[in-house]
This record gives C-alpha cells, sequence and structure tokens, in this order.
C-alpha cells in the first residue's frame, strides 16, 4: 500500500453499516472532523454555492446544492454529481470539498443531488431521484446557465452506480443527451462474483461485507430479476453510452467491476478511460491530509473532467 495512505488508514475507524442508524451518527461526526479549517482556501473564493429544489416531472420537488464558478460565460460546461455512501450513507455534504474544486478548476457549474437513501427508500427510488433530477437540469438547462450539449454525470461509488444508470437509462428512452459519464470507485454488480470481491474482505473504508449489506439495501435480498437501472453490470448491451472516464483503486472490493464496465464499454465501442491507482483503496483521493496519490489522482480527474467539456 502507499505509505503515505497505509499511515492514515492506521487511524480511521471502520463504519459498520449492519446497523444504519448508527452508521449514519458515526459518518457524519468523522465527516466534520475530517475536512480542517482551511482545506477550501485555495478554490472557495472561485466558486459561487446555494442548496435549492429541482421540480421533478413526477411532480415532486428535490433537494439538490448548485455550484457556479464566479468568473463564468453565459452559457457553461455542467456536471450532475451523485454522493457515495452504499446507498445508505452521505448527503450534500459531503463530497463538498470535491464539487467546489471541480467547478473552480473545471469552470463547469455542478449541480449535486440530495436522493433519498435505503433501506427505507430502496431501488428505484434512489434512482428515480437520479434520473428525473438530471432530466430536471437538463429542461432547465438555459435557465440554470448551463449549455446543454456539455452535460456530464458522474458519481463516486454509489453515486458513480447511479451516474452509470442515469445514462443507460437516458440512452434507452433518447434523452436526456448526456456528454460524459465520470465513475469514480463505482459499485456496479450486485453479484459479487469477482476476483477483488472475494479477496478484499478486510481493507480500508468499504469492503465486501459492506457491499453485500449495502446491495441488500438497495435492491432486496431476492435478486432473481435486478434491473441494469439498479446494478449497471448486468447490462447486456453497452453500446451507444455516454464517453466515459473509469478510476479505480488496487485494494478495493469493487475493482474489478469497475476495470470489467470500463473494458465492456470500449468493447462496445464506447471512448472510455480506465485508470486504476496503485497502492490505494476506496475513496482515497478525498483523503485528507491528501497523500500525493491522492492529489494527483484529483488533478487528473478535473483533466479529463475539463477535456471532456471543453467545447
Amino acid at each position: 500500500m502507499d505509505p503515505e495512505l497505509a499511515a492514515l488508514a492506521v487511524s480511521m475507524p471502520r463504519i459498520a453499516i449492519e446497523d444504519v442508524v448508527n452508521a449514519r451518527e458515526v459518518y457524519e461526526g468523522l465527516r466534520a472532523s475530517a475536512t480542517p479549517a482551511g482545506a477550501l482556501d485555495e478554490w472557495a473564493p472561485l466558486v459561487d454555492w446555494a442548496d435549492d429544489r429541482l421540480e421533478l416531472s413526477d411532480g415532486r420537488t428535490i433537494s439538490c446544492r448548485i455550484y457556479r464558478p464566479v468568473i463564468r460565460n453565459a452559457l457553461s460546461p455542467a456536471l450532475v454529481f451523485f454522493h457515495g455512501g452504499g446507498f445508505v450513507l452521505g448527503d450534500l455534504e459531503q463530497e463538498h470539498v470535491r464539487c467546489v474544486r471541480y467547478t473552480a478548476e473545471v469552470r463547469c457549474i455542478i449541480v449535486s443531488i440530495d436522493y433519498r437513501l435505503a433501506p427505507e427508500n430502496p431501488f428505484p427510488a434512489p434512482f428515480d431521484d437520479c434520473f428525473l433530477g438530471t432530466e430536471a437540469v437538463f429542461k432547465q438547462a438555459t435557465a440554470l446557465g448551463i449549455d446543454q450539449t456539455r452535460m456530464a454525470v458522474g458519481g463516486s461509488s454509489a453515486g458513480a452506480c447511479l451516474a452509470a444508470a442515469v445514462a443507460l437509462k437516458a440512452r434507452d428512452t433518447r434523452g436526456p443527451d448526456i456528454a460524459f459519464q465520470l465513475l469514480l470507485f463505482p459499485a456496479l454488480d450486485d453479484r459479487m462474483t469477482t476476483a477483488s470481491m472475494t479477496r478484499f474482505v478486510d481493507v480500508p473504508v468499504w469492503d465486501a461485507r459492506q457491499c453485500r449489506l449495502m446491495w441488500d439495501y438497495y435492491l432486496g435480498t431476492d435478486r432473481s430479476d435486478v434491473s441494469p437501472y439498479g446494478a449497471p453490470a448486468r447490462a447486456r448491451d453497452l453500446s451507444g453510452l455516454p464517453a466515459a472516464y473509469v478510476l479505480t483503486a488496487e485494494s478495493d472490493a469493487v475493482r474489478d467491476e469497475g476495470l470489467e464496465y470500463g473494458l465492456r464499454l470500449m468493447q462496445a465501442g464506447v471512448p472510455a478511460e480506465i485508470h486504476e491507482f496503485p497502492g490505494t483503496f476506496h475513496g482515497f483521493d478525498l483523503m485528507i491530509p491528501s497523500p500525493e496519490i491522492a492529489l494527483r489522482a484529483m488533478a487528473e480527474e478535473v483533466a479529463v473532467l475539463r477535456a471532456a467539456l471543453r467545447p
């Protein structure tokens, strides 16, 4: 393992989602203490952000956080982003640092969606929130200052699953028109049969044991007929999807399903870039204080997103 990451991992408590209520309390406390004062000093002056609500086509509204570059054109590229947390944890605060940095350095608008969580709201509720939220952003693009032709979806972990699923349904329903998908540590396959899933049962942040509970909470224990919108690895046809960037970590239970999905995208004729970072674990790119390899990963994410959304 990367020496800097290994040193940080020693003091990291494990968040056990067997007890979801307790896990959320622990997670919130960790998040509050993990971002020191001044972490956003470099990028915050370049970004305006505010919480808002989107009107969905089913008559509901959903909470979101909209990040805008202080200096921007009349219409800017955009990323609709979905946080991680195994479908059961997380909220708009979870990846605030990531969203601020992306906005500042890519100079894009980010709409971060506050989707409903399992197990109280299993599939398809979180997916519906994400797809309808993306649809709403697309329909309201001009009012939001967004260039419809340069709109991406992205997320980390479970959020990457949701992003991939949104891209699949957008293709299947001929809209909204998504230009790119940013898939970070994607959890995509509820069948859990890969070599990495078998091997990494006791690693930092997230492991195979947590994955099994995650899928049970999200899809239920009877998975004889799972929709590809619930687990995108089950999709038989990946042709016609938007170009993708897939980031994986070496010591991560979901590593192989991310690698396999990226390869299948390529085989289906979809432009895809895959980068596995050796010596890393799930979610390493947001570790504070940032190891060198985390800084490298984040810089690459920014560069990839900037290139994908340029005119």
